[in-house]
């Protein structure tokens, strides 16, 4: 389980504070949210957004 505190998106990147507040069994959690997070943007921006794709 993982606590957000605060998060802020960037025009190029994302600041997080969060709290792992019950180990995953995964060493590296951050790097996990962050495919996480890129494939759910990525879903997003093909299905609701496909003429902007190509700007990033």
């Amino acid at each position: 389980m993982i606590k957000i505190y605060a998060f802020i998106f960037m025009p190029n990147h994302l600041h997080v504070v969060w709290e792992m507040k019950e180990p995953n069994g995964n060493k590296m959690a951050h790097a996990s949210f962050n495919k996480f997070t890129n494939h759910k943007i990525l879903k997003d921006l093909q299905l609701n957004h496909p003429k902007i794709l190509p700007f990033f």
